[in-house]
This record gives C-alpha cells, structure tokens and sequence, in this order.
C-alpha cells in the first residue's frame, strides 16, 4: 500500500475501488475483494474490515482460509477511512489475493504490476457538539460492560443458589442498561459492537436456565405431626416443592416439637417451627425461626387446646415472611 496519506472533506467521494470493485485482467492469478466495517477507534474498525475481507475471499476460493493455505500471497491494497466523529469509524479495504496456491503449480505473478493507483485516505465527518455525550455514554457502557464480564465469572463459579440467582439478577440489570445506551449511541451515530458482550450474557442466562429446569426444593421434617403438615402446606402454596430426598436443589429440613403443659390457668399446648435452608450436601445456609411460640390453651380439656394451637398455626404471620426468605433461594432467569 502507497505510504501518503491524504485527509479529505466529507464532501469528497469515495475512491473509485470502492465504488467500482477492480477486475484483474484475464489469465491472472489474482483477484481482489473489499471488506467493510464499523468501529469506535480506527484500529478497530480497519482489524474488523481485513476480517471481512479475508472472510469474502475466502467464500471465494470455496471456505479455504487464505490465511491457513500455504503457496497464497494475499495483502491490503488500499484503505479508505471514514472519520464520522471521534468515536466513529468506517473503513474499506481493498484486498488483493492469490486465487490458486503457487505450491500447486499456479502463476505466481502477485506482485507484478496492476495499474492500481491509491493512497489511504481519511474522511472527516464533523460533529464536535455531540462528542462530549457520546464520550460519556460510551465511557459509562464500557464501566457496565467490564462489571457485567466480572458478574458472569461470579454466577459460572459459585454454587450458592441465593448469590447465583442475585448474579443474575444484577447481570440482567447491567445488559438492559448496557443496550439503553446504545440505543442513546445509535441516534448520536456512535453505536459500540456488541456481539462480544452479548454472547456472555446469552451463554449466561442459558446456564441459568439450564440450571433452574433441574433445581429443586425438597421437604424433608424430622418428624410427622400437624404442625409439619400444616408448615407444608402454607409454604408449597406458592412455592414448589417436594416430599422426597434432596438430590438436585434445596433441602428444606422442618423440625417442630409439639409440647403441652398443665398451668394454674389451664392446660397450654406450643409448636416451635424452625426451617433449616441447606444444600443438599449438608452446606447451612439459612435457618428460619420464630419470634414467638405458637399456643393453643383451655382451660380442662387438652383435646381442645391442641385444635386451638392448631388453629393458631394456621394463621400465623411467619410463613409470609418464611416464604420471602425461602424465595431468595430459588433460581429467577426469566426475562
């Protein structure tokens, strides 16, 4: 490629390779192709626009990478850049390769002349009043784009469900604010490559899906009584789970005591539920208990009392907030 480099206007046309694409003349063992891309620095979009280039030539010879094909000469000609502000480039490049490996026995006349006449040239497209809030923006996408990375390495490495399902949580936040500013980008003409980004949170979420269909809560009580039956029955209202070993998710392990005592008022009968939160390895995450023992009284019959506390339980006040608890733990990867 020609050393000089020439700073054009915007209102200069583009070089006639790029709107005519060059035919090499017949009998040649050459030919040439054009890549475009678009970046936010001119090194990115002139290492995206080669890629393309190489990538059509290659389609060309029939998916063989030039780059892998020994005997091949290939090489940039010309560039053409687009400056559309200073955090907005597009570049063209002119990629001139060999059609057949001169290891085979083919013409080697890459280097002989073409007649193509062209130096890099850059285009400048002011828009200073907006270079400020486009540095802003894309600033603060990049500072969310590196916390979203960190975030994901967390959610892949941890097995506790309640910190997976917060990572997620703050990792769907992140992405929803990393594309509101671009789509604030777009309309300054600044837009950054997403692809990158979004294949970590598509990899992300797929994990998290993956990993809820197989999730579960499992009811496990020390001992059979009303108390657990009713506990279960409050807390798998709107929370599934199961009566079973735990194997794959939460273990829910209830324990609660019934006890009945005579007093100078009367007989007086107490549950005291607690709710252990554990891996099903055994790891204690969190145990759930009570402010207040849970009573039935009367005053002869202790029958009675017993269905007075069995009343009382039903409509305690812990289990919603036994139940909020309990949901922090279960997987969310919903949209």
């Amino acid at each position: 490629m020609a050393s000089a480099m020439l700073l054009l206007s915007c209102a200069s046309a583009h070089p006639e390779w790029v709107k005519n694409l060059p035919q090499a003349p017949d009998g040649t063992n050459y030919n040439y192709t054009i890549g475009i891309a678009s970046g936010n620095t001119r090194e990115e979009a002139t290492e995206k626009s080669k890629e393309d280039a190489y990538k059509k030539a290659s389609t060309l010879r029939g998916g063989v990478d030039i780059r892998k094909t020994a005997g091949v000469k290939y090489g940039v000609r010309c560039e053409y850049v687009v400056k559309k502000n200073d955090y907005k480039y597009e570049v063209y490049v002119l990629l001139k390769y060999q059609i057949a490996s001169v290891a085979s026995g083919a013409k080697d006349d890459y280097n002989e002349p073409d007649g193509l006449k062209c130096e890099t040239q850059i285009i400048e497209s002011k828009n200073s009043n907006n270079d400020r809030a486009i540095g802003d923006k894309l600033g603060l996408q990049k500072r969310k784009i590196e916390d979203l990375e960190a975030i994901a390495k967390e959610f892949e490495s941890t097995d506790n469900p309640k910190n997976k399902k917060l990572y997620w949580l703050k990792g769907k936040k992140l992405y929803d604010e990393i594309n509101e500013l671009q789509a604030d980008l777009m309309n300054l003409g600044a837009d950054k490559d997403l692809e990158p980004i979004a294949k970590i949170y598509g990899n992300m979420r797929n994990n998290c899906i993956a990993h809820s269909k197989t999730y579960k809560l499992y009811w496990n009580s020390k001992m059979e009584n009303p108390c657990s039956e009713i506990a279960f029955s409050m807390l798998s209202k709107k929370i599934k789970m199961e009566k079973s070993q735990c194997y794959n998710g939460l273990n829910l392990s209830f324990d609660c005591s019934e006890k009945c005592i005579d007093s100078s008022l009367g007989i007086e009968c107490s549950f005291n539920p607690s709710l252990a939160i554990e891996s099903c390895n055994g790891e204690k995450y969190s145990m759930l208990k009570i402010k207040e023992t849970i009573t039935g009284f009367d005053t002869y019959n202790k029958n009675i009392a017993n269905e007075n506390l069995i009343e009382n339980l039903s409509k305690a006040d812990f289990f919603k907030e036994w139940e909020k608890q309990i949901t922090e733990w279960v997987p969310q990867c919903a949209e």
